[in-house]
């Protein structure tokens, strides 16, 4: 297992190169400049000035270079548009928020959605699973932003249990919490409910059953356990995906998390910015992913780490 753990670890390495490569290069042969994100022309002088100072006039490789270099350092640089505010300094305050929602949201697609797809398929072809197959897809098939906005609707305006501006409290964090993991939910719930009864209908199953054991048992010991395999698989990237920010759900709640930051950036071209969100998705995604494949071993002793 440490050698397996060490290999994958390793991989990240060169995700996170190829990653980083792909961007610089998008980002430099898309036409325009940084400095005129705001759609305003500015002085040929100025610009040269502005290029100068941010060594935008040296060759396209040796900017790579020198990008890659500050990376391995953890240096991410500064941005173009904050007065050569240096770029951790967005993460320092936007990742808590992102994490935090990201926590909540992903404790509410597991809470909700696996014991939903479970009972589903203990009850199969019953009302309770024609009621939870119906919700799964109602919450899976409309759209995020406008589940938040009728509920900033109902509950921030109508009923005025929650505050309509971000104030950075619990009660801010319930409903984007809520909507962001309910179409993880209802995923999670399908997935589950298909597992479960692909398990149930297995051969040694029917040997439990013949065996005299309870359908407890049985569901507990056999069914569960190995229904989880597949659901294991997709909890690692989706907490990733979570923590690091939902562009649309930040959006939509005012949330100051990292999917705004990420679309700030995109529509100001600040590149050192977009750089280095970009490199924690994809780093969030590869730990993710890891962790995935150790958690393999303790859903299911019989999948070995090669």
């Amino acid at each position: 297992m440490a050698s397996f753990l060490i290999r994958r670890t390793l991989w990240i390495i060169p995700v996170l190169w190829l990653v980083a490569t792909l961007t610089f290069f998008l980002m430099q042969m898309t036409p325009g400049s940084p400095f005129d994100a705001k759609g305003e022309k500015i002085p040929e002088s100025l610009r040269a000035s502005f290029n100068a100072k941010y060594g935008l006039d040296r060759p396209l490789f040796q900017q790579y270079l020198n990008y890659l270099g500050n990376a391995v350092q953890f240096d991410w640089g500064v941005s173009y548009q904050e007065s050569d505010r240096p770029v951790s300094d967005f993460f320092k305050e936007r990742a808590p928020v992102s994490f935090r929602l990201g926590v909540y949201a992903f404790l509410v697609a597991i809470v909700v959605g696996i014991p939903l797809g479970v009972l589903a398929a203990l009850r199969q072809n019953t009302w309770v699973d024609y009621l939870s197959l119906f919700l799964a897809t109602a919450a899976y098939t409309i759209p995020s932003f406008v589940l938040g906005i009728f509920a900033l609707a109902l509950f921030a305006v109508k009923i005025e249990i929650f505050p309509v501006l971000w104030n950075d409290d619990f009660k801010s964090y319930i409903l984007p919490s809520l909507i962001l993991g309910l179409g993880s939910a209802a995923f999670i719930a399908r997935l589950t409910r298909a597992s479960i009864l692909e398990i149930v209908r297995q051969d040694y199953i029917r040997t439990a059953r013949a065996k005299g054991l309870t359908k407890q048992a049985i569901t507990v010991r056999h069914v569960f356990r190995a229904g989880l395999i597949p659901i294991v698989t997709i909890l690692g990237p989706l907490l990733a995906a979570l923590v690091t920010g939902t562009l649309i759900i930040e959006q939509v709640f005012g949330v100051p998390g990292i999917g705004t930051l990420y679309l700030e950036s995109i529509i100001a071209r600040d590149y050192p910015l977009i750089m280095a969100t970009t490199l924690i998705y994809a780093f969030a995604v590869a730990i993710g992913n890891l962790l995935v494949d150790i958690a393999y071993g303790f859903v299911d002793p019989r999948v070995k780490a090669a």
